[in-house]
């Protein structure tokens, strides 16, 4: 009751008029930066939000003094006043490190209605937490490397380093805190849990406390359990072990570092309790083995394990140290964290000094030969010159062997490379195939398979210029199937930017090989997204039936209600199977809500799986059986002639379809001309 009564008469202050003279002097002793800045004028204009945690908002705003815009950092209104010093405090924290990879802080103060704030640079780009999160999932369109990841984990190393000089700990450095722009920039936020080194006992002591309240801080709840991902925390931000200090940022980096090698946060766990006990403990699982079946460098191993060790004593003394064990492994020399043996040392430095190596190896073999010639006997002469050129063959040996070596290492990459644009074309993403593979051929400009993918890509797209061009620099002979038909309708093109749907249907025609299969089938795929005119890709589609039905000569008729009707005896295919016994249909491109197969041979319903058709006339063709439509769950209506299956065949279909018995008197036709 007695709380209760303190926090009520509290938030009455703001509504008197009159304060005691010592009350007031009180107030401004307990908030002085506060007080310090309630009176400056008003220079923010143009609000608006962009995100909100807690008691906390931020806004973009337009900068009347720079003439610029700024984030704008401010509390709630309904923010107790007790979180106004903090918020303020954490301000002018951030403010005092000048670093490029800290967040810059442009102004702190309080506003007209008495709310502090403060001003920062507006941040672009993504979080390292969205990156992880995106290589996580293999996503194509995040192109960062381990090598570029382990860059940015030495600049936040660098920013730390910079903090720690100036007396400042962040307390929680985790990815969500680090922004990475477009441009390779780095930028560490939210210094709210920061605190200064040798600060006095008490102030620290109330600091602690305040960091424990929700309303400031998204990660806390009101009993002081931490939420979120605990892992990035040191164990002495649980328990209060021992007095926090450089080591526990440390910590911090190395879990930092051990989600950038596993894209996944070192401590594993059902909730936050099991989660923070296991922090306490120090149990993690090495990459190694977090990462059985991937090869997970040995000396990164290292370096992590060291800096996450529980007791504070045993990690690293200072970012710098850590920073330099990572400039250490991505230049090839040993980090002191893994004590590497002599052997390892001297592999590292071949590694590194290859033809130096072999250079100083070769000249000390010559010298030592010509000192044996000088001093020894002729017969001693030939039997070194006979050793000699013993060595000299077993290095040529080495040579071949570490050659052989290289030419398997480049073709294994080359094959996952040409994998990897394979899947891009199954998807029709030709474009971002081609890029890729252009990339790839500036590298390596003489590989002849290379030049031979990007001209299949090319003739794909239908760019037949660049397709010959690229098929001629790949070696191909002048009767290669694809090389005859590019040059065949080049001229047919002119200027258009895709054949019309008469001649891809003739270009499908020409391509006469089964081989050929997918080129066909992305070649379809990627014009029924590219061509406007949709009457032009229903010519394509047309002429495809036609070539897997030589015998038909039917109906074919789509309407712009996106109804398709096919009619015609001697229609019986309308899918491609593959060699795992799975169709491809032919009409998959086409937009189709009503398919009538009226008065065909058509049998077999697996042919139209993947069809996204709400209604199915099946109508005078020689179905039998019904439970392929197990498969469709978008169809709603099958159209059936009276007594075309029997009642123990009409079991067979799912609980979502309705059949509906017509006659041929009823005909699709006349809806079709609508």
């Amino acid at each position: 009751m007695t709380d209760n009564k303190v926090d009520m008469d509290y938030r009455l202050l703001d509504f008197y008029d009159e304060v005691d003279e010592d009350e007031s002097a009180l107030l401004e002793d307990s908030a002085p930066i506060y007080y310090e800045l309630m009176g400056l004028p008003k220079r923010y204009t143009d609000f608006s939000f962009l995100a909100k945690g807690g008691m906390k908002q931020v806004s973009k705003v337009f900068d009347q003094k720079s003439n610029r815009h700024v984030a704008y950092a401010q509390l709630l209104p309904e923010s107790p006043r007790e979180l106004y010093e903090p918020f303020l405090r954490e301000g002018r924290l951030t403010a005092l490190l000048e670093h490029p990879n800290i967040i810059t802080i442009h102004d702190v103060g309080v506003d007209r209605n008495e709310l502090p704030y403060f001003t920062m640079e507006i941040m672009t780009g993504q979080t390292l937490a969205e990156i992880i999160k995106q290589l996580n999932a293999k996503d194509p369109t995040c192109q960062y490397s381990q090598d570029d990841l382990l860059r940015i984990f030495i600049k936040i190393c660098d920013a730390i380093s910079y903090a720690h000089s100036k007396g400042v700990l962040h307390l929680d450095i985790k990815p969500e805190n680090i922004q990475v722009g477009q441009f390779g920039e780095v930028i560490i936020c939210d210094w709210g849990l920061g605190k200064i080194i040798g600060s006095e006992e008490e102030e620290e002591k109330d600091f602690d406390e305040l960091l424990l309240n929700p309303d400031l801080l998204n990660n806390m709840t009101l009993d002081g359990v931490i939420k979120g991902t605990p892992g990035f925390m040191a164990p002495e931000q649980i328990h209060k072990m021992c007095d926090m200090s450089e080591q526990t940022d440390i910590y911090s980096l190395g879990s930092i570092l051990y989600t950038i090698l596993c894209l996944k946060s070192p401590i594993e766990a059902e909730n936050t309790k099991e989660a923070l006990a296991k922090t306490t403990q120090g149990e993690f699982l090495l990459p190694s083995e977090r990462l059985p079946d991937s090869p997970v460098p040995k000396s990164l191993e290292a370096v992590i394990s060291k800096a996450m060790e529980r007791n504070p004593e045993d990690r690293y003394e200072s970012c710098v140290q850590l920073k330099s064990e990572l400039e250490k492994y991505l230049s090839g020399h040993a980090t002191h964290a893994e004590n590497a043996g002599i052997i390892k040392l001297l592999s590292l430095l071949y590694k590194r000094n290859k033809t130096l190596s072999i250079t100083i190896i070769s000249a000390i073999t010559l010298f030592t030969i010509g000192v044996i010639i000088s001093f020894k006997s002729l017969k001693q002469r030939e039997q070194v010159a006979q050793n000699a050129k013993l060595l000299a063959e077993e290095n040529l040996q080495k040579y071949k062997i570490s050659q052989e070596e290289k030419e398997k290492v480049r073709a294994r990459l080359q094959s996952n490379l040409l994998e990897n644009f394979k899947e891009f074309r199954s998807t029709a993403n030709l474009r971002v195939s081609a890029k890729k593979m252009q990339q790839a051929i500036l590298n390596d400009p003489e590989n002849k398979k290379l030049w031979l993918e990007l001209g299949n890509t090319y003739f794909m797209m239908q760019d037949f210029e660049k397709s010959i061009e690229a098929f001629e620099k790949s070696g191909a002979k002048k009767d290669f199937l694809l090389m005859r038909i590019a040059k065949k309708y080049k001229d047919r093109k002119g200027n258009r930017r895709l054949l019309s749907g008469d001649d891809l249907g003739a270009l499908f025609r020409d391509i006469n090989n089964p081989i050929r299969w997918p080129v066909k089938r992305t070649m379809l795929l990627f014009d029924s997204i590219t061509r406007a005119n949709h009457d032009d890709h229903t010519v394509v589609v047309k002429s495809l039936l036609e070539e897997f039905n030589p015998e038909w000569n039917g109906a074919f008729k789509y309407s712009v209600r996106h109804s398709l009707l096919i009619t015609g005896p001697h229609l019986k295919t309308l899918a491609k199977f593959d060699h795992q016994n799975t169709p491809y249909c032919l009409l998959s491109t086409l937009k189709i809500n009503s398919l009538h197969l009226y008065k065909t041979s058509f049998s077999d319903l697996h042919q139209i799986r993947g069809l996204n058709i709400n209604k199915l006339d099946i109508r005078g063709t020689k179905v039998s059986d019904l439970s392929p439509l197990q498969f469709q769950t978008k169809i709603r209506i099958l159209i059936i002639l009276p007594g075309q299956f029997t009642k123990e065949q009409l079991k067979q279909l799912p609980s979502w379809i309705a059949y509906r018995q017509e006659t041929y008197e009823k005909s699709p036709i006349k809806g079709l001309n609508k």
